[in-house]
């Protein structure tokens, strides 16, 4: 910059103040933009798609960077597309919407159309507690292709989703959870964002999550995330498909409210909790087929998750057995205030809940009673109006 400022300041002859004020105030302004990238990657890192194959010892990343990508099988390679280029990954890939460390993006997309990678997430990733990656609103669109691990809602380790949104039309998949990742070892270190005692404090934060399944294969579905998470909304919503296992809270950790509709599909396994906690559950079934429905946790010694409420209502489709299952790793009593479980006649055909009751018998039982006693507390006015007379 002194290169050309001093020959101004020396030839004031020829310049007035005005004109040197001007030149300098020019002159400092293009030197700025020399520097203010470098603070923006700082502080809100890249923001065009990056491929690190090196990533936790050759899995391989790939971050989108809130920029919209197409996952797609071309030529035998599974590819990522976007606006602007293209990039080639292995099927150990991890997929994130977001960035990394202290990158905040307002949106992401990702539609996978074929081809294979490991796992989907809506968000970042972060190792810093005090750097997290953020996306507010995120879409994961599955049409095909097959995700060897999981696709998520949330990012992994230190990230916040604020909105996701997850869409399977096809395809096949290991996990789909609406939670993010809060235990991942990465570089040989061990993380956790969380604590068992307080996972609603953890670093692995999904604010609403929602979840679409209209068909597909899927061996393991959660509402809430893996690990010592926080996943303060989840909504599911099964039209079809198949699945091993159907969780409305998470693997583990923290889930606020969890709406369940199931409309279609066939599952194996419906639990409502399997580790960790989940405040309320809300589960309607109109549809489909289910082999096993536990209102707690499935019956096994490692299914130790507590549910607080849940609120079931099962007026179609078809529910082999109906357990109470476990709360807190011991028998559940499903009873009310809390506990509240109806079914209409045909759904279920084994009932291994205890003084549970058919709603719709239990009507079909109150209706008649109470035309009865109406009919007798009226017959008994009239006899009295008649005495009085």
């Amino acid at each position: 910059m002194e290169v050309f400022i001093i020959p101004l300041l020396l030839r004031k002859d020829r310049y007035s103040m005005k004109k040197i004020f001007l030149g300098c105030f020019i002159l400092m302004f293009i030197f700025s933009l020399g520097f203010i990238p470098n603070i923006c990657n700082k502080v809100y890192a890249q923001t065009e798609p990056y491929y690190d194959k090196n990533f936790n010892n050759g899995i391989g990343a790939f971050f989108a960077n809130g920029n919209p990508i197409t996952i797609s099988d071309i030529d035998g390679k599974t590819t990522i597309t976007w606006n602007t280029g293209k990039e080639e990954v292995t099927n150990t890939t991890l997929v994130f919407g977001g960035g990394q460390a202290n990158s905040s993006f307002d949106s992401a997309s990702i539609t996978l159309e074929s081809g294979t990678v490991g796992s989907i997430y809506s968000g970042g990733f972060s190792t810093s507690a005090t750097e997290p990656a953020i996306v507010d609103k995120a879409t994961i669109t599955i049409n095909g292709g097959t995700v060897n691990s999981s696709i998520l809602g949330g990012g992994l380790l230190y990230t916040t989703v604020n909105n996701s949104n997850i869409i399977v039309n096809d395809g096949t998949a290991t996990f789909v959870l609406g939670g993010g990742i809060a235990s991942y070892t990465y570089n040989k270190i061990p993380y956790n964002t969380g604590t068992k005692e307080a996972p609603q404090d953890s670093g692995t934060i999904v604010k609403a999550a929602n979840i679409t399944i209209n068909n597909g294969s899927i061996e393991d579905l959660y509402g809430g995330g893996q690990g010592y998470s926080n996943t303060e909304s989840t909504s599911v919503n099964i039209n079809g498909g198949t699945f091993k296992y159907v969780t409305a809270g998470g693997s583990n950790g923290y889930t606020g409210i969890a709406d369940v509709n199931i409309n279609g599909g066939d599952i194996n396994i419906y639990l409502s909790t399997n580790r960790g906690t989940v405040d309320t559950v809300n589960l309607k079934m109109t549809n489909g087929n289910v082999k096993d429905l536990y209102i707690g946790g499935e019956d096994a010694f490692d299914v130790t998750g507590i549910l607080n409420k849940i609120k079931a209502n099962l007026s179609g489709g078809k529910v082999t057995n109906l357990y109470a299952g476990l709360n807190g790793g011991v028998p559940f009593k499903v009873s009310p205030p809390n506990y509240l479980v109806s079914y209409s006649p045909g759904v279920v055909e084994n009932n291994y809940i205890p003084d549970l009751i058919n709603i719709n018998t239990l009507l079909i039982t109150i209706i008649p009673i109470s035309v009865v006693l109406l009919i007798a507390i009226i017959a008994l006015a009239v006899r009295n109006d008649n005495l009085l007379v």
